[in-house]
């Protein structure tokens, strides 16, 4: 008998523990700084990058709106008809804008990322530098028609590293070129220079 209220009255103090430690997890998981940004390659300013805490929040600001990602707070891989598949109701009106890329921070499409968008499908686009994926990008998917160039300086300078083409998911994780990009090109087709 002894026993089971020694049980009890350490299962009481326990639960409490338990339920403080929950909150301080919660706390600080609210409190974790935005790691997931939106860059407009047409902006020519610092206010062209806006950053969230969740990947989804990202994506729908990079696409106007206009695509949500259920449930996705952390970065995933996201297969170009999840990008181009407008719903019924967001058909009736046009996108103007349109994912580039989407570049991430660890191999496997995960990570903190950084989400590229322009006013028009691809053309001939670029990033002087990259941001938060400076010298730290490790996995990249294209989309809206575009293939992307990488380069080890910024400004375009050093030897390019051409990607596999329009619509490429790479995964540069054990290749020489992890984590040395510092700008980026995108063009309708593979060799962007």
């Amino acid at each position: 008998m002894r026993i089971t209220a020694r049980r009890s009255v350490v299962a009481l103090f326990a639960t409490p523990c338990l339920l403080i430690s929950t909150a301080s997890v919660a706390s600080a998981a609210a409190a974790a700084p935005p790691s997931h940004c939106a860059v407009n390659v047409a902006g020519t300013s610092s206010a062209a990058t806006k950053c969230f805490s969740t990947f989804a929040a990202s994506v729908a600001y990079a696409t106007g709106g206009k695509i949500h990602l259920g449930n996705a707070t952390q970065s995933r891989y996201v297969p170009e008809s999840e990008l181009a598949g407008a719903t019924a109701a967001t058909a009736a009106s046009p996108n103007t804008s349109y994912v580039l890329s989407i570049d991430y921070k660890n191999g496997g499409w995960s990570g903190t990322t950084l989400t590229f968008y322009a006013s028009g499908v691809c053309g001939s686009w670029t990033a002087a530098t990259i941001g938060t994926m400076d010298r730290a990008l490790s996995s990249l998917t294209n989309y809206s028609g575009c293939a992307s160039t990488l380069f080890p300086g910024t400004s375009f300078t050093g030897q390019p590293v051409f990607l596999t083409g329009v619509g490429a998911s790479v995964d540069l994780t054990g290749n020489s070129f992890n984590d040395k990009a510092r700008s980026q090109k995108w063009c309708p087709s593979y060799g962007c220079t």
